[in-house]
Parts: structure tokens; sequence; C-alpha cells
């Protein structure tokens, strides 16, 4: 990926770490110290006492916003899944800190983000889904995503509580336009039908309208 700036040029790597860098030989610094926790439970039989100090939960948050960058990137270009790929990849990077960051101080760092991760993971599914007219899969991933920030567990932040409550509006938004855009069903458009015979005061046309949806509504039960 090339992005032409003010002062440069900026290339990224579309596919594994965004700088082409192999640190430790893995492809991520995530990935090795994923390793190191498997060793440790490998030789003390848990992952009681495995803990990331100050140092490597920054490396981690300087990796993690390299990817971050690259996929805002990808979200405009409209590649919808390696957006979702790198939301995922960082979403992991959150809970693997959350749960082993010696300080409270450097969970809350990445945690903090978390609304708003979630929400480009959603956004990103969902659009994908769109492209390939899968509306009410869209539909499913948005409502998906709004459910999961809804459960979080609240956090002492500003930036935390301003994107939970940010990401809600817009996954709810995109909801409605999703819906908008997508083709009624035979059972909706008999239904608007219907309503606009009763409005017409067509009852016979009514009647045989509400004739047919109950005949709908028996092969979907069968």
């Amino acid at each position: 990926i090339q992005v032409r700036l003010e002062l440069g040029l900026l290339q990224m790597h579309c596919d594994g770490r965004p700088d082409g860098r192999r640190p430790h030989n893995k492809e991520s610094l995530f990935d090795y110290y994923k390793e190191m926790l498997d060793r440790y439970i490998a030789i003390h039989g848990s992952d009681e006492g495995f803990k990331l100090d100050n140092h490597i939960c920054g490396d981690l948050r300087q990796e993690g916003l390299l990817y971050y960058n690259r996929y805002l990137i990808l979200f405009q270009m409209e590649d919808y899944l390696r957006t979702a790929r790198d939301t995922q990849r960082n979403t992991r990077l959150l809970d693997f800190v959350n749960q082993y960051a010696a300080s409270k101080e450097d969970k809350t760092m990445l945690e903090q983000y978390r609304p708003y991760v979630i929400r480009m993971n959603s956004a990103a599914l969902a659009l994908y889904h769109v492209d390939r007219d899968r509306y009410e899969e869209a539909l499913m991933t948005i409502r998906r995503g709004i459910e999961k920030i809804r459960r979080l567990a609240g956090i002492e932040s500003s930036i935390f509580v301003s994107e939970r409550k940010r990401s809600l509006q817009m996954l709810r938004e995109m909801e409605k336009e999703i819906d908008r855009m997508r083709p009624l069903s035979k059972e909706e458009v008999m239904i608007n039908k219907l309503n606009k015979a009763v409005r017409e005061e067509r009852y016979e046309d009514a009647a045989n309208l509400r004739d047919e949806l109950k005949k709908i509504h028996k092969k979907v039960k069968h």
C-alpha cells in the first residue's frame, strides 16, 4: 500500500506486519510473546505468574498502532476482509494485554479503544456482506457489534466513555441505512399492500392479502 502525504510517501505491506519487519523472526511481537506464554505454561503448568512489563506493553501498543494505521487505509480502499482481519488481530492483542499486563495503566491504555475496534470490525464485515447483497447477514453483524459494545464493562477512562457512545451511535445509524437499502421480502411487500388496502377501505382485497399472508406463515412454520 502506498499513501502520498504532504511530506513524502507512506508504504505498508498488505499482509503480515505492516512495516515488513519480523521481530525475533516472528510475524509480529504479539506472536513472539504469545509463544513465550506457551513456553511458560509448558514449564510451569499454568499461566499463573506470567506478566507483561511496562516496556513490553509499550512495544505491543506501538505495534498495534501500525495495524490501526493500516486498517484505516484498507477500510477507505474498501478492502473489508483485510480490515476485518486487522481489527480482529488488534482485538486479540487487547485481550492478551488486558489479561497479562502487570499494571492497570497498561491495560487501560489499550482497553479504552475496544469499542472503536469492535465498531470498525463490525462495519467492515457488514459492508463486505452488503457488497454481496447479503443484507440480513450485514444487519446481524451490526447488531452483534452493538451488543458486544453494550456488554463491555466500564473502565475509568473518558476516551472509553466517548468511544463507546460514538461507536454505538454510528453502528445504529449504519443499521438503519442498511435496513433502508435492503430489498423487501415477499411478506413485507404484502403487508404494505394490506395496510394500503385497509387505508383505502378495499376490504375484499385486504381479506385476500390476509389469506395469502397466512399461507406464507404456514410454510415458514413447516
